[in-house]
């Protein structure tokens, strides 16, 4: 809350835990002004954000355009949403929020169903419905045993990251990447290209260490069409292999984790503030 843009400050700084990017979320109470949305493209701007919500009362025919008109021109990479808050009560019931999508882009609702089920119809793929259990599995073996998350949903992906306390500037990854390899992995993904470098050469400042820690030799990368940065250790495995296989999967990646959070937590504990 309340995150620093020069001498602004955004309501809320956020993360999409599928992308790993910054979401802002600008709240107002009035009807939709000029100044406000000034303010959000001063916080897109600023937070290299992958998604912007605007939070008000009632929103003005100006403003609806001017947010569709951002999601025409500014693609994929960034998402503009407005939302409009409304008080609704049943029978003597207190007043409850709820939020009513007024400007979303272009095939937002279709894709999102896409991304969330592998089906644009919102049905679950086959496919899918393989990430999603693995996974399940995995937070639950990781949070009821190693207390290592407190995810508690698998989604129906072949990735995902699990928050260590920095938000989204760094996270633990697991990803099948589909040429029958998995990594568990260091994340390294700010709004900022230089933190990220400064970070990722600071960890490999210990490379030897870090290696001769894990034993074994990673990957070290910087992401150059991300700005962002990772440090992997590869293994072999595939959603498709059978339950035998998977289980083995299963138990390297949480093996890996727990090492990585041995080895690399004390680090980033020193150096990321």
């Amino acid at each position: 809350m309340e995150a620093p843009v020069g001498g602004y400050s955004l309501d809320i700084l956020a993360t999409d835990r599928n992308s790993n990017r910054p979401v802002i979320i600008e709240n107002q109470l009035e009807i939709a002004d000029h100044a406000h949305l000034g303010q959000l493209l001063t916080y897109a701007a600023g937070f290299d954000a992958g998604a912007v919500v605007w939070v008000t009362r009632e929103f003005r025919d100006e403003h609806r355009q001017a947010l569709d008109w951002l999601n025409q021109r500014t693609g994929e990479e960034t998402q503009f949403f407005g939302v409009a808050i409304e008080l609704w009560c049943i029978d003597n019931s207190l007043p409850a929020p709820h939020f009513n999508l007024v400007v979303t882009p272009n095939g937002w609702r279709k894709e999102a169903a896409a991304r969330l089920t592998g089906r644009g119809d919102g049905t679950v793929s086959p496919r899918a419905s393989k990430y999603r259990d693995f996974f399940q599995v995995l937070m639950d073996t990781l949070r009821e045993e190693h207390r290592f998350t407190n995810a508690k949903r698998g989604q129906p992906q072949s990735y995902y990251n699990f928050s260590i306390g920095y938000g989204w500037r760094v996270t633990y990854g697991v990803r099948f990447t589909g040429s029958e390899t998995v990594t568990v992995e260091v994340y390294i993904d700010s709004q900022s290209k230089d933190w990220n470098a400064w970070l990722f050469h600071a960890l490999h400042e210990s490379k030897n260490e870090i290696e001769n820690a894990l034993d074994e030799p990673l990957e070290w990368d910087i992401v150059e069409n991300r700005k962002a940065c990772r440090i992997a250790a590869i293994g072999s495995g595939s959603i498709d292999a059978d339950e035998a296989e998977l289980s083995g999967v299963h138990d390297w990646i949480v093996q890996k984790l727990l090492k990585f959070r041995d080895v690399f937590g004390p680090r980033l504990a020193e150096l990321v503030r």
